[in-house]
């Protein structure tokens, strides 16, 4: 029998593909309600998302932030008409409440999961500021100006292209909203006049989601995430100089049967959508050249939804941070970033809820300073519900998990007898703990590394457990967090230690 160790020092590496690739990349199998990315010497529990529901509104889909720090929030009443609330101070350690602005003429969005943007156009020579948003059937609807007195322009255009199945996106660019418009892209110039068609797209194909670009080679370009009702099993990435009316500089096709979004990290295009075998899957775009593989996947979506899985409402960029939400098996917000030069993350970064994940239906979400908010429909008590994780008053996980790769001391093929577990962390504080279970494979129940499997004593740093009963080629570990309040848990490393016989 020889002695063999295993160690990881980080966990930034975030989840892998593979339940035994990626140790020296320094992943994990799994992981939830985890911080990987603000301290690179060790993981902590998230902060959690806390009531902050709007009385009597449901399917809060749009935030928008004007410049005096006022949030805007886009939902529906019961009648059901569009309506936008608003909070003078979204952030700081006291937020206020949601008040009523507008109750719309109009219906809500027929699509659903409408934007709200916020956009400053000059009209006669003065700067004017309005709320946009969906209404109705194929309206463009807008509130302001808030340079004078606000009101509603409930048709402000109509978007002739849209039908009831397409999706809803804009984006601000270069002093012009854009805005999806089914197989057109409609635009409001810095004018504030409305073009309803200022850009056909190649037959077949509908907007979904929209990006800016710069190529190497010069010049600006709108790079159009499309659904490809010519070939059901693609997307296509439209790439637009903006000026031309129809056509196409380039397409690019992506293996993604229902794209979701397109967004862009430091020079990295993400492309994120649904496959029929369950998945959400992220594909990498670097200029015009799609990866052959996803860099990311994520198990248990279900293909057949029609509603977005992954709305672009809920997609967000923050300190070098892509995040999203998603319907799955897991929902949640999940996060993309580069703690290492040349490699990308990923985590579940926060839950929605404590209750049961595989019924959160996300809508919205958005970021100011140090508050993070989120709407999400709860199918566990039938609530749509909105949220904040408050920064300035911070409520630390205690669903947090890690679930490590398989370890298998580069001897997958050999015997073992695991033997100790050895831990590294900041110093515990008080009332809190983390608790190892461990199993040797990824199918089986996970069951207590040892009789006393909990870490709980305060200022502990390093601990041992012996094991108890755990042989065979792999090991894999399951790390839970118990936090209170703002006090969490900090793990820092793990090692272990074992016998494995040289015969087959």
């Amino acid at each position: 029998m020889k002695e063999f160790y295993v160690s990881q020092f980080h966990f930034f590496g975030g989840n892998s593909k593979f339940a035994s690739e990626g140790l020296n990349k320094f992943r994990i199998y799994n992981g939830e309600d985890i911080d990987i990315f603000s301290n690179p010497d060790y993981v902590i529990p998230s902060i959690t998302f806390q009531d902050d529901n709007i009385q009597n509104i449901t399917k809060v889909s749009g935030f928008a932030l004007r410049s005096n720090g006022y949030l805007y929030a886009l939902g529906q009443d019961s009648t059901p008409k569009a309506v936008i609330y608003y909070k003078t101070t979204p952030s700081g350690t006291n937020p206020t409440s949601w008040a009523e602005v507008l109750v719309s003429n109009n219906a809500p969005a027929i699509q659903g999961y409408s934007p709200l943007t916020i956009f400053t156009s000059t009209e006669s020579g003065t700067a004017k500021t309005y709320l946009y948003y969906h209404t109705s059937t194929n309206k463009l609807s807008r509130y302001g100006n808030f340079e004078g007195t606000p009101t509603e322009t409930a048709s402000f255009g109509t978007l002739s292209g849209l039908t009831t199945n397409d999706r809803l996106s804009h984006i601000v660019y270069n002093g012009e909203l854009f805005i999806a418009n089914g197989n057109y892209v409609a635009r409001v110039s810095n004018q504030g006049n409305f073009v309803d068609k200022s850009f056909t797209l190649p037959s077949g194909l509908r907007a979904i989601d929209m990006i800016p670009m710069v190529l190497t080679s010069g010049g600006d370009y709108m790079a159009v995430l499309c659904q490809d009702t010519n070939n059901p099993t693609q997307s296509q990435v439209v790439i637009w100089d903006m000026v031309s009316t129809a056509g196409a500089m380039a397409k690019i096709a992506v293996p993604l049967a229902k794209p979701q979004w397109i967004h862009k990290l430091g020079n990295t295009f993400f492309v994120g959508g649904v496959n029929p075998n369950n998945q959400f899957e992220i594909y990498i775009m670097q200029g015009l050249i799609v990866a052959v593989t996803p860099l990311f996947v994520i198990q248990g979506v279900n293909y057949t939804l029609t509603r977005p899985v992954s709305p672009v409402t809920t997609k967000y960029s923050v300190t070098n941070t892509l995040l999203f939400g998603l319907e799955g098996s897991k929902s949640g917000m999940y996060a993309i970033g580069a703690p290492m030069e040349n490699q990308f993350s990923l985590v579940l970064a926060k839950r929605f809820d404590t209750t049961y994940y595989a019924n959160h239906q996300p809508y919205g979400y958005t970021a100011i300073n140090d508050a993070e908010y989120v709407s999400f429909y709860d199918a566990n008590n039938s609530a749509y519900k909105v949220k904040i994780a408050n920064g300035q008053i911070p409520v630390r996980s205690s669903k947090a998990i890690i679930e490590t790769l398989l370890y298998d001391a580069n001897y997958p093929y050999l015997d073992k007898t695991w033997q100790i577990l050895e831990v590294g962390l900041q110093p515990l504080t008080n009332l809190t703990s983390l608790t190892f279970e461990a199993r040797e494979n990824t199918v089986d129940t996970y069951k207590p590394i040892c009789s006393n499997n909990v870490i709980s004593l305060a200022n502990t740093e390093n601990q041992t457990f012996v094991l108890e009963g755990f042989s065979g080629k792999v090991i894999q570990l399951k790390i839970s967090f118990t936090s209170s309040g703002n006090s969490c848990p900090k793990l820092k490393w793990i090692a272990l230690k074992g016998n494995y016989n040289e015969t087959f």
